[in-house]
C-alpha cells in the first residue's frame, strides 16, 4: 500500500528555551519514571540500543513492512506507527557529527534514531506535494533507507517535574520529546487512533505540549 494525498501543514516556528526540563508539568499519573527507582536508571549512551514507549498509549515506536509511503519513484518509504511489537532502536549522532560509542547523550542536543532491524533512519520531511499521513493529514514520520541527511536530525528534550538530576544526560525511564530539526520542530506524536491493521498512526504535530507528544525510553542493553 502506498499514501500520499494533498494537505497544507505549517510546524512549530521557533526555539523551546535551551533549558534542561520542559516548564510543563506532568500529571502524577502520567508521570511513569515516578514510579522507577533513582538508583535503577542508567545513562544513555551513543549506540546504546533502545525502545521508545508512547506515554498516553502504552504502545511501543515501530514500524511496518506492510505500508510505504509513496515519495516519488523509486523513493518509497516504510511507515513508522505506534505498535505492540517492541522494536529496537539504536541512538546516533546527528548527520555529518562525529560522535564517540559510549559517551553519555546531552539533553537539548540534535541526534539520530537507526531502527535495528532494517537499518534505516528515522525521518520526517514537509508535507509538500501530498506527503501527509492517512488519518490526520499530519506530516509523515518513515523510515528513510536512503544516505543520512538533515530530514533524519531530531532535538531530544526531557520533560520532568522537578530539577532532581544533578547532570544533563538521558537516562533510561526518562520521558522525552523528540522535535524534527528540519521542519521547524514539530514533536514526535501519536494518539489512539487505529490504522486497519490495529496499530496507531505516528506523525510530527505540534509543540511538545501534549501528552501525546511524550515518550518513555526503555534500555535494551
Amino acid at each position: 500500500m502506498y499514501i500520499g494525498s494533498a494537505f497544507n501543514w505549517i510546524g512549530f516556528d521557533g526555539e523551546i528555551s535551551n533549558v534542561r526540563y520542559f516548564n510543563w508539568r506532568l500529571s502524577a499519573e502520567k508521570v511513569m519514571e515516578d514510579f522507577l527507582d533513582e538508583s535503577q536508571k542508567k545513562p544513555i549512551v551513543y549506540e546504546s540500543k533502545i525502545a521508545l514507549v508512547h506515554i498516553s498509549t502504552g504502545k511501543y515506536l515501530s514500524a511496518t513492512n506492510e505500508i510505504k509511503y509513496e515519495l516519488g519513484s523509486p523513493n518509497k518509504h516504510h511507515m513508522v506507527i505506534c505498535s505492540s511489537e517492541k522494536d529496537v532502536w539504536s541512538i546516533i549522532g546527528a548527520s555529518g557529527r562525529s560522535v564517540n560509542v559510549g559517551d553519555p547523550v546531552s539533553l537539548n542536543n540534535t541526534i539520530g534514531l537507526k531502527h535495528h532491524a532494517t537499518g534505516c533512519y528515522l525521518h520526517s520531511h514537509d508535507t509538500t506535494h501530498g506527503r501527509v499521513t492517512p488519518i490526520s493529514r499530519q506530516q509523515q514520520v518513515t523510515l528513510s533507507p536512503d544516505e543520512r541527511n538533515s530530514e533524519d536530525d531530531w532535538l531530544i528534550r526531557r520533560y520532568n517535574q522537578t530539577t532532581s538530576y544533578e547532570t544533563c544526560h538521558l537516562m533510561s525511564g526518562d520521558i522525552i520529546g523528540l522535535f524534527h530539526v528540519k521542519t521547524n520542530k514539530p514533536a514526535l506524536y501519536s494518539y489512539n487512533v487505529l490504522l486497519g491493521d490495529g496499530s496507531q498512526e505516528v506523525s510530527c504535530s505540534g509543540d511538545g505540549s501534549e501528552s501525546n507528544n511524550k515518550w518513555r525510553i526503555e534500555l535494551i542493553n
